[in-house]
C-alpha cells in the first residue's frame, strides 16, 4: 500500500477551520486494520499536522513537489490559504522521507 496524504481545510483541532493534513504511511499493518478514523491512527502508521489558527484551512490543496531541497527524497506542498502572518499569505513544505 502507498503512502497517502489526506487534507481537511475545515477540520477544528486548531481552531475554527484551521484544517489539517494527515501523512498516513502505506503498510500491511495498515491494510488489516479496516476502517478506523484518522484520529484514531495507531502511532507509527502516519502523523497529523494541524493548521494553528482559525481560517487557516490548511489542507486545502495538497500535493506531490518533487525533491525541492536536493536531499534526494520526494517533498510535500500543503496549502493553507487562510493563514496570514505579518499581511502575507505563507507556504508550508513537509520534507519528504525515506521510502
Amino acid at each position: 500500500m502507498a503512502d497517502l496524504l489526506i487534507g481537511v481545510p475545515r477540520a477544528d483541532a486548531g481552531g475554527t477551520d484551521s484544517g489539517a493534513v494527515w501523512l498516513i504511511r502505506g503498510s500491511a499493518e495498515l491494510s488489516r486494520l479496516g476502517q478506523i478514523a484518522l484520529t484514531a491512527l495507531p502511532a507509527g502508521l502516519g502523523q497529523a499536522i494541524i493548521g494553528p489558527a482559525d481560517w487557516d484551512l490548511l489542507g486545502l490543496a495538497v500535493s506531490q513537489a518533487g525533491d525541492l531541497n536536493g536531499d534526494g527524497l520526494g517533498d510535500l506542498i500543503l496549502a493553507a490559504p487562510g493563514r496570514d502572518v505579518a499581511g502575507r499569505a505563507r507556504r508550508a513544505r513537509m520534507p519528504g522521507r525515506p521510502g
